[in-house]
């Protein structure tokens, strides 16, 4: 966005219809969902977890992922340990590795 809405993005409407907003308690097993996701964003959230948890978790976001979907994490986060799942492409970003 520009002037008071820099740092904004507002999604085109042809794409609404395409996008669907879920909350999910992490630690479920499994997720209750069965399709594949093209975009995750989970922000500020395994910051909280152990290394352990961490690393499960990236590899679980992987394993929802399509194929090239991409992951989007905080900017204190880093799924660099999981970088046979997931590539970087940009900071905080990663994508499905295959």
């Amino acid at each position: 966005g520009r002037g008071e809405m820099e740092g904004q993005v507002r999604v085109r409407p042809e794409l609404q219809a395409m996008i669907t907003f879920r909350q999910l308690n992490l630690m479920l097993e499994p997720w209750p969902f069965s399709h594949a996701f093209d975009v995750i964003f989970c922000r500020n959230v395994v910051i909280y977890f152990s290394q352990e948890t961490q690393e499960r978790l990236f590899h679980r976001f992987a394993a929802a992922l399509g194929p090239r979907g991409y992951l989007f994490l905080g900017h204190s986060e880093s799924a660099s340990t999981c970088s046979d799942v997931l590539e970087p492409v940009g900071r905080s970003v990663y994508r499905k590795a295959g």
